[in-house]
């Protein structure tokens, strides 16, 4: 990567890039109070190697993809929100005369910068270069830089509606702390050209630059300007290593501007002055398919002709415009098929990621990308210019956390600051289109933070203004969109909808505005469940096949989109969910990665643009631009064809999936006797038990009865009655009788015992899963499916439906009917997006133990089912899947006893609850979170009415906090909801009504219930 002066630039301008290893000082404070410049340093004897954040190996939660890229900082340095930084540099003497700005390209936090221990100035921020120009600091010789940044969480206000009041984005904007790009010494002539800013009109065939000059000398000056375009073109080059280097060169003249008048300027003035032109046909335009790139270079010369400044702009001849309900480029209708995804920190910091980003962006046919939820690295828009890629620049202003402090005046302060800098920063890159000014601000402010109108007024106004910003600031692009912010009427000129049905992506196109879709599909929160609602049981089966799913749901959701003529197309995402997680430097895959593992960098130099990472870990990216050279640059689940294909022109059929077929159905058998064989105080009985089954007295089996022998009590069972073959015998006794025998559960201690009577060894192995899946027909699972043993969101995260799976003759003589999944589930539901992807993907790939949990054999006359299940974990979820199997084999159960258990109706009524000392409570069961934007959109909004009661105070899952009847925000898994009484206990008890009610009535059959658990 090249610095911040180009080569036509010198010798008028010159550059010493202070990358490399600056001294730390890591402060384990969290006080913002203690920030300041302390009177003495203790050096870390490690040091820092800047640009990087100093707890950058803490991006993620360790889960997943390995993230740690500088391993020889210390483990400590995560923990310290504070930190101060030095570097010692020799002032070119040829600088003198010059003036000269210290360069940050990004600091991530609240710095403090001093030169020759002189504060210089402070900066609050997290994306945009801070700039200053430390002329008067400076001595000849050598110098110093002392750099203090607070983490910029230390700021935080906590509060009803968000703590942050400076913008911070998403993921890695929230996480870092420390110089994260690029620093430079730059200098400049006394009078010098300040900023170029180009305006290329294509309609009415003129060229503008917008040319500022600013005067440090103390005397007036006389002056002229001058620009010389020229063609700019990428070396030829066929290695993919040279593809994405920054090696492109200047080469004909095209095109002369000159200032016919002369520019009078005071000493200290500034000015802007226009260079226009007609191009006639001199320049080609840029578009997708054709990226021509030009540079300017723009003198300024003095009264005596002679040059004093140069400043070089490169730029695209190009006009994107809005007409009617059609976003235009050159003229022509231009359709946007895009991707888009957040910023994942080291792995993703050079040129050659965002090649090959884009490059992928090409071979599914996609033209466009939104850069998410923060200013990117400026390479990112160079690379997109260079390779035709449409770009919807996006700011920092995301709000799907709920973090923003929307009733703050310096949030809303700040978030005007940050647009005015994203869109001066960019604006001269041909391939933006546009200007995304936010994401998902007003879903976030009326359904997670249910403000009251006037905030959500003011969140509608502040998008308003940040439209006029974009404006003002670049009045080049009609193009100004806000992500997901089609709930209210704003001034947006666009309308971009996200995770809508298909009544409102009608709406959508209706707005008689240009349209779109920012973000759909289920592909980064759709847990199987929600999956199979498109291809069925295949989606419990594995990844692929909920990869196969949700390519189905994405082709159609596509063309669905194009059909309405919608002007910028895409779902969420390409790049890191229709992509698959690559094991960078690392080949067992069957085994864990560990630090040993991942692609190692060791020529590490001083004084060079950009980050230089120790290493990258495996599973850290989907893109592999020959970071590693044995592996491809990407590989691709179903997804990502699907969307290949829906981005053809003309559209292209999907590929055709498998489909499972329905489940067989049994005619169950009538029983003559229950029979139970095992401890009576076991969990088994205890649970059957409390769902209503009844036991025989007599234990004589027939051929029509069945036994279930409590296989995890054996022994105690045995004890109990003083004869240490009793189950052996009882268990021969049945087969012989052509009885069926169902054994449940299986342990280390009760081993032995069943391997003494069932008709092959077998042994067991350490596995815990919370999904199983069928693999064979059978009476016992009759009109069951994959989603009737999927339990994984029904269990917290550690928790296991089964300890141990079933190995060796036994079960190779057996018919295997349920496995556990390869797929751990719980890696993917409900966790990060930063690490769910490879979490899951390493679950199926990654070594584990013997997943059979449920076989059946021949023994004797009868037939028998082993089942290695254990639902301790789960008492109350296990209760449908054991009572589906019990009834298939002819159980009856007393239903009476498990309804009376439930607590709220399958219409939100409250039909039971507990009496309190002052008040009542009950449980209730969400298979999701409804206060958690991030695990995924669209989250039901949940009310409770309560009626005929005054001064009561309802809590959830017993925090001090009251919450609102207007929004019940339950967490995944069980919540107790408690109400309590001021005064009239007993009669507000006797006198309560109570129901729920969701804006998603399907809800209620996702819920389950208990008066008391």
């Amino acid at each position: 990567m090249k610095g911040f002066v180009n080569e036509t630039e010198k010798p008028y301008r010159d550059e010493l890039c202070l990358n490399g290893k600056w001294q730390f000082m890591p402060v384990y404070e969290n006080d913002l109070a203690k920030f300041i410049k302390p009177a003495s340093f203790s050096w870390d004897s490690v040091q820092l190697k800047v640009p990087s954040p100093w707890n950058v190996n803490s991006f993620t939660n360790g889960e997943g993809g390995d993230f740690v890229t500088f391993p020889s900082y210390p483990k400590e340095w995560e923990k310290a929100e504070i930190g101060w930084l030095k570097k010692i540099f020799i002032l070119p003497e040829k600088w003198t005369g010059k003036h000269v700005k210290l360069h940050f390209e990004a600091i991530a936090g609240l710095a403090k910068i001093y030169v020759n221990d002189r504060l210089v100035g402070e900066n609050l921020d997290i994306f945009f270069p801070t700039e200053f120009d430390i002329t008067s600091f400076l001595k000849k010789g050598t110098n110093e830089i002392l750099v203090g940044v607070a983490k910029a969480s230390l700021t935080d206000e906590n509060g009803q509606y968000g703590r942050r009041n400076y913008v911070a984005g998403s993921f890695w904007g929230q996480h870092i702390a420390g110089i994260w790009q690029d620093v430079s010494l730059i200098a400049v002539p006394e009078i010098a050209i300040s900023d170029v800013f180009v305006q290329p009109d294509v309609k009415n065939d003129m060229l503008t630059f917008s040319v500022s000059i600013k005067n440090n000398s103390l005397l007036k000056q006389t002056l002229k300007l001058e620009a010389t375009i020229q063609k700019w073109e990428k070396a030829d080059a066929t290695e993919l290593n040279l593809l994405p280097a920054d090696n492109g060169i200047l080469k004909d003249k095209v095109l002369k501007i000159e200032n016919a008048k002369k520019i009078e300027l005071k000493a200290g003035d500034s000015i802007i002055i226009n260079l226009s032109k007609k191009v006639n046909g001199s320049l080609k335009t840029w578009t997708p398919e054709t990226p021509n790139l030009y540079g300017a270079i723009i003198n300024l010369v003095s009264g005596k002709k002679t040059i004093i400044d140069t400043k070089y702009t490169r730029f695209g001849w190009r006009q994107f415009s809005i007409k009617g309900t059609e976003l235009e480029l050159n003229g022509v209708p231009i359709t946007l098929k895009a991707d888009s995804w957040h910023f994942m920190g080291i792995p993703q910091m050079t040129r050659r990621y965002a090649w090959g980003w884009y490059k992928m962006l090409k071979e599914v046919n996609a033209n466009a990308v939104r850069l998410h939820a923060q200013p990117y690295p400026t390479f990112y828009l160079d690379m997109a210019d260079e390779m035709g890629i449409c770009v919807l620049d996006e700011t920092a202003i995301w709000s799907s956390d709920g973090g923003p402090k929307i009733d703050s005046e310096g949030y809303w302060k700040n978030c005007k600051k940050h647009v005015e800098k994203l869109v001066m920063r960019d604006r001269n890159h041909p391939s933006i289109f546009g200007w995304s000014v936010c994401n998902e601000t007003l879903p976030v402010v009326i359904n997670l933070m249910s403000a009251p109108e006037s905030i959500v007024q003011r969140q509608i106004d502040e998008i308003n203004n940040w439209v006029a910003i974009a404006k003002a600031s670049d009045p080049t692009r009609d193009w100004i969109s806000g992500d997901g912010e089609s709930m209210r009427p704003t001034n947006l000129p666009t309308v971009i909808g996200h995770y809508g049905d298909d009544n409102a992506v009608i709406k959508w196109s209706s707005k008689g505005k240009p349209w779109g879709v920012g973000e759909t599909g289920k592909a980064y929160f759709g847990t199987p469940k929600q999956v199979s609602q498109i291809n069925g049981n295949r989606a419990y089966e594995s990844q692929m096949g909920r990869m196969e799913g949700l390519a189905t749901e994405a082709y159609s959701l596509i063309t669905r989109q194009l059909a309405l003529k919608a002007s910028y197309s895409s779902v969420f995402n390409i790049v890191w969910y229709g992509l698959k997680p690559l094991p960078l430097g690392f080949k067992d895959l069957d085994k864990k990665p560990t630090l040993k593992n991942g692609i190692f960098f060791s020529d590490y130099k001083e004084g060079i643009p950009g980050v230089q990472p120790e290493r990258l870990g495996p599973y850290c990216t989907t893109i592999n631009p020959q970071f590693d050279q044995t592996i491809e640059l990407y590989r691709t689940w179903p997804m990502f064809d699907a969307i290949q294909a829906a981005y053809s022109n003309p559209v292209k059929s999907p590929d055709a999936f498998f489909k499972n077929k329905p489940s067989k159905k049994f005619d169950i058998k009538e029983i003559d006797q229950l029979i139970f064989i095992g401890s009576e105080n076991s969990f088994l009985k205890s649970k059957l038990k409390t769902m209503g089954v009844n036991f025989s007295e007599r234990n004589q089996p027939t051929d029509k009865s069945l036994v279930v022998i409590d296989g995890s009590s054996i022994q105690s069972y045995n004890v109990d009655l003083k004869n240490e073959k009793l189950v052996k015998e009882m268990y021969i006794k049945s087969i012989n009788a052509g009885a069926n025998v169902l054994i449940w559960g299986v342990t280390q201690e009760s081993l032995a015992d069943l391997k003494e009577f069932l008709p092959y060894p077998f042994e067991i192995e350490a596995r815990k899963a919370t999904s199983f899946v069928k693999l064979q027909d059978a009476p016992i699972l009759s009109r069951l499916e994959n989603s009737d043993f999927y339990f994984s969101e029904l269990m917290p995260k550690g928790k296991t439906a089964m300890n141990f799976g079933l190995k060796g003759e036994l079960v190779q003589q057996s018919t295997v009917l349920l496995s556990a999944c390869n797929t751990d589930w719980q890696q993917w539901n409900k966790r990060p997006e930063s690490s769910k992807t490879a979490s899951v993907y390493r679950s199926e790939t990654e070594e584990k133990g013997a997943g059979e949990v449920l076989i059946s054999f021949k023994h004797s006359k009868s037939d028998v089912i082993l089942a290695s299940f254990n639902f301790e974990d789960m008492p109350v979820e296990s209760e449908t899947p054991i009572r589906l199997m019990l009834a298939n084999l002819g159980v009856k159960f007393d239903n009476s006893i498990h309804e009376s258990k439930r607590a709220v109706d399958v219409n939100g009524n409250i039909i039971g609850f507990k009496d309190d000392p002052d008040g009542i409570s009950f449980w209730m069961f969400s298979p999701r979170s409804l206060t958690d934007l991030l695990s995924e959109p669209d989250i039901p909004k949940l009310s409770l009415k309560i009626q005929n009661v005054k001064n009561f105070k309802i809590k959830l899952n017993m925090d001090k906090k009251t919450i609102p009847e207007a929004n019940i925000p339950l967490e995944r898994g069980w919540n107790k909801i408690t109400i309590t009484f001021k005064e009239n206990v007993e009669e507000n008890i006797r006198n309560i009504k109570l129901k729920f009610k969701t804006d998603q009535p399907e809800f209620f059959k996702e819920i389950d219930s208990m008066i008391e658990r």
